[in-house]
């Protein structure tokens, strides 16, 4: 696989608290992360996977009002994973974190983020509720961790006409059709801060697949 050295990222602080950079991997990286996934098991999306657990002891709970679509793990071999999985995780965390520290100036431990999650959403005609997630935050600054998750990242796998709907959406006022644009587009990866509102509206057609995950440190102070 030919390497590519990640680009700088494109955004203004000023206006938006968060990043979208232009495709910083190769294709030929997002096409194994798709092939990795095909091979994993997948399950139905919950929320809160990292502050409580359900009756049964399972992390997060299962509440398709707020989140509806299928997740499966990308884990490194110290959780688990394979080499596959392992090479995929540690390219992304390297970027992200670097992004973290660089841009955002947080401080975020290089091989700390958590399992990567590849996320699909699809459109069924049939199903009342659409996949899509609603509101929610990442973090916030009061959990009984041990540590923080500082940043958020979500990689885009699919190409901007292979789906309609089903956009990430980051706060309430910083959207605008440039932006929405750019984060449709195969390969672009977006950072922002844990504790800010976003979203995933309702797919209206085709199929959205993406790698999320959160680069952790210690507790903000």
């Amino acid at each position: 696989m030919n390497k590519k050295e990640p680009t700088l990222p494109i955004t203004n602080m000023i206006e938006t608290p968060f990043v979208v950079m232009p495709p910083p991997f190769p294709s030929d990286f997002l096409l194994e992360c798709l092939k990795c996934a095909d091979h994993l098991p997948e399950e139905q999306a919950r929320t809160g996977m990292h502050m409580e657990t359900d009756e049964e002891g399972v992390p997060g709970k299962a509440d398709p009002k707020i989140r509806q679509n299928i997740i499966k793990w990308i884990r490194p071999q110290m959780q688990g994973g394979t080499e596959r999985e392992t090479m995929i995780w540690s390219t992304v965390d390297n970027v992200c974190n670097q992004v973290a520290r660089e841009y955002f100036g947080f401080d975020t431990w290089m091989g700390g983020t958590e399992g990567i999650q590849y996320t699909e959403y699809n459109y069924n005609e049939e199903s009342e509720i659409k996949d899509h997630y609603g509101w929610h935050m990442d973090s916030t600054i009061k959990t009984p961790m041990v540590f923080d998750r500082k940043i958020s990242f979500s990689l885009q796998l699919t190409a901007d006409d292979e789906y309609t709907g089903c956009d990430l959406e980051l706060g309430n006022n910083f959207m605008n059709d440039e932006l929405k644009s750019a984060m449709r587009e195969r390969g672009t990866l977006i950072l922002f801060p844990s504790f800010l509102a976003h979203r995933v509206t309702p797919i209206t057609g085709g199929t959205r697949k993406a790698l999320v995950g959160w680069c952790r440190g210690p507790k903000f102070r």
